[in-house]
């Protein structure tokens, strides 16, 4: 049998800005990967992995 629970936090107004400040980090990361290989296909350039990008 599979459970599920239901969690509500109620974050403060600092946490809230800090939670919406790394959500719009890692979006901004991510559309930074995606660029950085679209870049890399257009140049004939080899796909660049998550790890390979992160270093």
């Amino acid at each position: 049998m599979l459970r599920a629970y239901k969690t509500e936090i109620n974050p403060s107004f600092e946490q809230r800005q800090t939670i919406n400040q790394t959500i719009g980090t890692c979006r901004w990361v991510y559309n930074k990967f995606i660029e950085t290989n679209q870049n890399f296909h257009k140049t004939g350039q080899s796909y660049m992995n998550g790890f390979a990008f992160s270093k």
